[in-house]
């Protein structure tokens, strides 16, 4: 008889793969890799049931090894079989599968169970440690079809292993593997999720391309992370990917678009504004950004290939930076119907761009400059820092560049060109950086994952710091904005995990979008008067914070602005209400408010609001000390003072109690010194008292400034005159203390 199960295989990217499995008699299902096993997933105990069945499987396991146990040979003569389908693949196709010898000596159950002639038609058990002492004397061969299965003879057990990569599906992809078997290839995105993070592997192997097509025309997809694995995308990958927003390319990629498939990889991307292209990619096709919304670009250094129609009728195109020699092979119409104001900046002691005013007429060619291992661009007689090639260390950006050809120089009022970092991507060699005085503008991303930056100095005549300036910077702890500074851009200091102090400028109306996004080390920040706004996720994921103190000029604050910030314990705000959008999730923090201020509720972005200078439940206990005690203002502790005021703790002393003790402590002192362990007299040899205070007077001379005192009763002391000498001692008793003069 037949057994048919319905075989579902899910996994951290996989979905579901369909499979019909038909096998006689009992069988398990194993997982592992490619050499041994680690988990059993399945085992039928339900007879010749047709069951369907489901299991997992984990990320490190690339094989599945199915286990087939043939009957007792004296219920007839015939084999034992295999077959069936695994994602619409029938399994007597697979070119990989391998079947094992005979393990049937090393499965306890099955042999007991053979041996009894136990014919209960399928209640087989295999366990894993079996299986596992079994495969170390495994022999593999490649499983041979005969009519239609898999045959195996009846009485023994064999294992079928079948490499997870023959069913062609992960999840919401499906894939295939290269020619060359270095990896697989994506061909199709079957999800509807609006952000997609391709994984970096499927059942083991990487994942190396972008297939043809493979997210064309889906327009669900808003963000796609591309892992560092692929080194290729082939044309139409994104193609119409209408509300496609942001991208993050793969920073070992070579091939947008190849020579086989073509272009137009984000063609009619009409949502796509901003895209940085990694410095690997050497081959760029064409029709690549026709139809979207890019505004600048830069095309990496070792592109030899710049295909046709690449920018044609990109209207919103406004800067074009060429990294390298001007590309080997160009395809035509590369630009046209473009902006009037479209600049391409070019190097131009790098080859082949003394002809590129021949090339593209019309079009605005800006010669980037090179002074030592610096790079600018120059426009409107100012330069720009745009580059360095130098080898890292601590530097300072020159205030002045020398034009090439030329005794002339500019000021520098520039730091970055917006669109790709100073030092570059993942820089790990500049440590410390001081900006010159005269620089104006510090502008987007120019300090962006400058990993070993450690120390930043930022002249008073800068006005405005762009937008990731210093995002992924991870090892600065330490940044003086300077009061000059009037704009900070979005998420500024983004990920700026080593953070522990910041000091902010007096004159910035606002804090941006996600600004100290997970810097988890940043333990407080004191807000400068003149902040108006505080914008969504500026503080998200900030762990260290605990307190916080809000200026009275802030007027709004997005709900998210503390989402995250699981330490935070109380937010002090020093003005009236602002106004406030959302909660501030997974935030414990306390608010507190002047009792002279207005417009507050109960609540405030979902957290309880208090005084700080008042007892808003009238129970004896401020606001602020009920906090510093660990107890949430709106307990009322009245009923607990007023227990412990009539029903006093043993061995407490109220103020009374303490006053009187206290007293006759020092009267039995007084009375009776000789009951305690007192010096006398002809007992003291020298008094001293820790590092004696000396001063010394407009005639140069010194004075110890301390004084001997003498008392009788330990409560009224006299101070003796300058003559450090102790005389006119009372003749029955004496106390005597040296302080020094307060």
């Amino acid at each position: 008889m037949l057994v048919y199960n319905m075989l579902q295989l899910s996994n951290n990217c996989s979905a579901g793969i369909p499979a019909h499995l038909v096998a006689d008699n009992d069988y398990a299902i194993f997982a592992g890799d490619e050499n041994s096993v680690g988990r059993l997933v399945y085992q039928n105990s339900e007879g010749l049931a047709q069951n369907p069945i489901t299991f997992s499987v984990n990320a490190n396991e690339s094989y599945i090894y199915i286990l087939a146990m043939g009957g007792d040979p004296s219920w007839g003569a015939g084999i034992e079989n295999l077959s069936g389908t695994i994602n619409g693949r029938n399994i007597l196709a697979l070119s990989s599968i391998q079947q094992s010898s005979d393990v049937s000596g090393y499965l306890t159950g099955f042999r007991e169970d053979v041996e009894n002639n136990i014919a209960s038609g399928g209640t087989y058990n295999a366990t894993l440690a079996d299986v596992q002492l079994a495969f170390s004397s495994i022999i593999w061969s490649g499983a041979m079809p005969s009519n239609g299965v898999y045959p195996f003879a009846k009485g023994s057990a064999v294992i079928f292993k079948i490499p997870l990569s023959e069913f062609g599906i992960c999840g919401d992809f499906t894939y295939e593997v290269l020619s060359d078997q270095t990896g697989v290839k994506i061909t199709k995105y079957l999800g509807t999720d609006s952000f997609v993070s391709v994984p970096d592997t499927i059942y083991g192997q990487p994942v190396k391309t972008i297939g043809l097509q493979s997210f064309w025309y889906n327009s669900a997809i808003t963000k796609v992370n591309i892992p560092d694995s692929v080194t290729k995308i082939e044309a139409q990958a994104f193609q119409c990917c209408t509300s496609l927003n942001e991208i993050s390319l793969s920073r070992n990629l070579t091939h947008l678009g190849t020579p086989e498939t073509g272009g137009a990889v984000f063609y009619g991307c009409s949502s796509l504004t901003q895209i940085t292209i990694p410095d690997t990619v050497v081959f760029f096709h064409g029709s690549m950004f026709q139809g979207t919304q890019i505004q600048e670009i830069s095309i990496p250094p070792g592109v030899a290939f710049l295909g046709p129609w690449a920018f044609n009728g990109v209207t919103s195109l406004r800067k074009v930076t060429f990294k390298g020699p001007l590309p080997a092979e160009l395809g035509q119409s590369i630009f046209g119907g473009n902006s009037p104001d479209l600049s391409l900046y070019f190097y131009g002691g790098l080859n082949g761009w003394s002809n590129a005013s021949g090339i593209w007429p019309g079009i605005n060619l800006i010669d980037v400059g090179i002074d030592g291992d610096w790079l600018y661009t120059v426009e409107n007689n100012e330069a720009t820092i745009r580059g360095y090639t130098g080898v890292g260390g601590e530097l300072t950006i020159p205030n002045q560049v020398q034009l090439i050809g030329s005794a002339n120089t500019l000021p520098v009022k520039t730091v970055g060109n917006g669109v790709t970092p100073v030092f570059g991507m993942e820089n790990i060699t500049v440590t410390k950086v001081t900006i010159p005085s005269g620089v104006t503008r510090i502008a987007d991303r120019a300090f962006w994952e400058a990993r070993a930056l450690r120390e930043i100095s930022i002249p008073n005549s800068v006005t405005s710091i762009g937008n990731f300036a210093f995002a992924v910077c991870l090892s600065i702890n330490n940044i003086n904005v300077p009061d000059s500074v009037v704009s900070l851009g979005n998420e500024v200091f983004y990920r700026c995990s080593s953070l522990t102090n910041i000091r902010l400028s007096d004159h910035i109306p606002s804090l941006k979008y996600s600004a100290f996004s997970l810097c988890e080390n940043l333990a407080q920040i004191n807000m400068p008067t003149s902040i108006e706004s505080i914008e969504a996720y500026v503080f998200y994921g900030c762990t260290s914070l605990t307190s916080v103190t809000i200026p009275a000029n802030i007027q709004t604050i997005v709900g998210s602005a503390f989402l995250n910030c699981i330490n935070l314990g109380t937010v002090v705000f020093l003005g009236n209400s602002p106004t406030s959008t959302g909660t501030w999730e997974n935030c414990p923090a306390f608010v507190l408010r002047d009792s002279n201020s207005s417009g507050w509720g109960v609540t405030f972005a979902g957290r309880p609001v208090f005084l700080t200078n008042g007892d808003s439940n009238s129970d004896g206990i401020t606001d602020t000390q009920a906090i510093g005690l660990g107890y949430n203002p709106s307990i009322n502790l009245l009923p607990f003072i007023n227990y412990l005021r009539t029903n006093p703790v043993p061995g407490l002393y109220n103020q009374s109690q303490y006053d009187a003790n206290r007293l006759a402590g020092r009267t039995e002192v007084t009375s009776f010194p000789a009951s305690y362990n007192l010096y006398t007299t002809e007992q003291i040899q020298n008094m001293a008292i820790g590092d004696l205070v000396l001063t010394r007077d407009s005639d140069g001379k010194f004075t110890l400034e301390y004084n001997i005192e003498q008392s009788e009763d330990l409560q009224n002391w006299s101070v003796y005159s300058s003559n450090t000498q102790i005389v006119r001692l009372p003749p029955n008793k004496a106390f005597v203390r040296i302080k020094s003069k307060q």
